[in-house]
This record gives structure tokens, C-alpha cells and sequence, in this order.
């Protein structure tokens, strides 16, 4: 079967080329687009983010502008989203224009083109086989499809709901979370919500000093949350990484440094982790563990083989931040435990962000 993928089809598109939005993702797809020899022919941001800018050299203006100058185009949105009214203004451009997400990776440098895919075919096939239910598979396929075609319909179409989503992993009573990339408490709000009283201890993992004083101002009277300022990798150790980066804190670093934000953080390992505070003669049924950890789901998955090996925990794991996660996370829990059950799901927002295996 033939495959081809966004930047084939653009390079023979006929119509002006704009950009929706600016930033680090903008810098992203027109870099993509410069290596195939596409121009950008211009920029338009929402409502209140247009003002008196340029970016890239080009006029930031408004949709409305570009209409009135354009006519019809080809919109590439250059940022993702979840909020309502963000969705709401994308199907109204799609439905006066070709509209396109392009696939960009969050870290690293892969780009999800055809050349990538046929390269890796069987091991996106391997992974497909292993999933367990025709939700997983479907999934599977239409985030694949979305990356290649850079059309937003696949994510709309694979979308779950949170209800669907919570209900994947069950824990018996006296069960411990392992929350990696704890942010500010939002994930172990969630989980307490879930799960209620099954868990009788939550292990909240947090690297960024800001987010960590959040994460600690929300556990202060919870006796059953226990907050480490650490970033989590294969091995313990120590990294210098950037403080006030918001929700996400990338563990290989940044591409620039500023020096003010600069801190030395612990980094690691989930065996030693659990080995500090699994070790008390507690009788511990279920190990859940959230892997929301910036690209270093890998690595912190190998971090993890002992307590894989042994306890077999229960995980979610997120695999949108490089695209090769998309077959090596699966590669790399199996290759230590190969009786795993293996789902994906990915919540409502652009792009395929918040998409998650599932290990149970």
C-alpha cells in the first residue's frame, strides 16, 4: 500500500500556506517546512494574541485578515490545545479551509514522514498485534494516520472519555501510586479520586523546585502523600535543570540555558525509590506507577526492572513526547515482563498529547 504524508502533499499544494499561531511550535513545523522547500505565506494568531508583531519576519494578523486577503488556504496549526473554545475555532476554520496539525515532535528529531514509518513498519505492526482490545487498535492506527497526514479528524475520531479511560486499571485495597512527574498534585488528585482508599500511600515525584512547592503547599495534610523534589531516570544521580519551565521539565536539558534558572536536582531510579518506601513490612497488594516524565519514558522504564521483574506494577505510561515511543515504550516493558496486557488511549485535545499506554 502506497504511504505518503503532509510535507509530500505540500510541497504540490496550489494554495497559500499560513501558519496558525507562533512560538516554539511555529519554529518547529517552518523548519520542517524549509527542509522540503515550502514557504510560509503568512501568519495569523486567536483573537487577543495578534497585536502588533511580526514572527519569522512575517506579519502576525488575524484570521479574519488572511481571509480577506487570501481567500482560500491551507492552515497549519503550530500548538496544541484542549480548551473548548480552541476546538470550537478549529472546526470552524475546517470548515472554510484545508486545515492541518503537522506532527511534530515534543523532544527529540524524529519527524513522522513516510520514509520513518516504512522504516519501522514492523515494529509499529509488533505493537499493534499486542494490544488487547479493538479500541487499542483502532487508536493505534488512527495516531498513526493523524502523524503522517497531519489531519486532525484521526485525533477527533479516537478520541475516549475520561470515565472510559479511569476504569482500564483496577487496584485492590493497600495499593501504592508511584506518581512520576507529579506536577503541582493534579494527577494525585485525580488518582485519590479514582481510587479512593485503595491506596494507602501516593510516592508524588516532581523535579522543577516551583511545581514542587505547589506539589508540597497540596499535600501538607496528607499523611498518606510523601512529595521528592527528583527527576526520574535509569540510574540515580544528579542533573542541572531549568527552573519555572511550567509543566514540563525535560531531563537531557534545554537547547539554551539561562543561568539565574539554573538547579541541581536528584535524579532517580524507581528501584530506589520503591526500595525507600516499600520496604517497611507493609503488605502492599497493587503498585500503580504514572509515567508522565518528558521524553524520558525509556529510561525510566529501565530504571524500573527490578520492580517490574518482581512486583509486576500496574502502569501508565505516556508516549507522545518522541515519536519513536509509539514502539519502544512496548519494547522495553516487554523485553524485561513479557505477560503484561497492553492498551492506548488518547483524551480529547490537540494534537495526539495526553495519549497513554496502558500496562495492567
Amino acid at each position: 500500500m502506497p504511504v505518503t504524508d503532509l510535507w509530500t502533499e505540500l510541497k504540490s499544494a496550489d494554495k497559500k500556506i499560513v501558519l496558525y499561531g507562533t512560538g516554539n511550535g511555529a519554529d518547529k513545523i517552518i523548519a520542517c517546512l524549509e527542509r522540503h522547500g515550502i514557504a510560509v505565506d503568512g501568519i495569523f494568531a486567536s483573537n487577543g494574541f495578534v497585536r502588533d508583531r511580526e514572527f519569522h519576519g512575517i506579519k502576525v494578523r488575524s484570521y479574519e485578515q488572511i481571509k480577506e486577503e487570501f481567500g482560500e488556504f491551507i492552515v497549519l496549526m503550530c500548538f496544541g490545545s484542549s480548551r473548548v473554545e480552541v476546538i470550537d475555532f478549529v472546526k470552524r476554520i475546517m470548515s472554510e479551509n484545508e486545515f492541518y496539525l503537522p506532527d511534530v515532535p515534543v523532544y527529540g528529531d524524529i519527524v513522522f514522514d513516510s520514509e520513518y514509518y516504512l522504516n519501522n513498519v514492523n515494529r509499529f505492526n509488533a505493537v499493534e498485534a499486542k494490544l488487547e482490545d479493538s479500541i487499542s487498535q483502532k487508536t493505534y492506527r488512527d495516531i498513526i494516520q493523524y502523524k503522517l497526514s497531519g489531519d486532525v479528524r484521526y485525533l477527533f475520531d479516537s478520541e475516549t472519555t475520561e470515565n472510559e479511560e479511569e476504569s482500564i486499571i483496577e487496584l485492590a485495597d493497600n495499593s501504592i501510586l508511584i506518581d512520576c512527574g507529579a506536577y503541582n498534585g493534579d494527577t494525585v488528585r485525580k488518582y485519590k479520586r479514582v481510587y479512593g482508599n485503595k491506596l494507602s500511600r501516593i510516592i508524588a515525584v516532581e523535579p522543577d523546585k516551583r511545581n514542587y512547592r505547589k506539589l508540597c503547599a497540596f499535600a501538607e495534610n496528607m499523611t498518606d502523600v510523601f512529595p521528592i523534589n527528583a527527576a526520574v531516570s535509569e540510574a540515580d544521580g544528579k542533573v542541572i535543570l531549568q527552573d519555572n519551565t511550567g509543566r514540563g521539565v525535560h531531563i537531557d536539558g534545554n537547547s539554551v540555558f539561562d543561568k539565574e534558572r539554573e538547579n541541581t536536582v536528584d535524579v532517580m531510579c524507581i528501584d530506589t525509590i520503591a526500595e525507600k518506601y516499600m520496604t517497611d513490612g507493609t503488605d502492599i497488594k497493587d503498585i500503580l506507577i504514572k509515567f508522565d516524565v518528558e521524553g524520558n519514558e525509556v529510561k525510566a522504564l529501565n530504571g524500573a526492572r527490578k520492580l517490574i521483574e518482581n512486583r509486576r506494577p500496574k502502569m501508565v505510561v505516556a508516549c507522545y513526547h518522541r515519536n519513536d515511543d509509539m514502539f519502544r515504550i512496548p519494547e522495553t516493558v516487554f523485553a524485561i515482563r513479557g505477560d503484561y496486557k497492553l492498551k492506548i488511549r488518547h483524551l480529547p485535545g490537540l494534537p495526539c498529547w495526553d495519549t497513554q499506554f496502558y500496562f495492567y
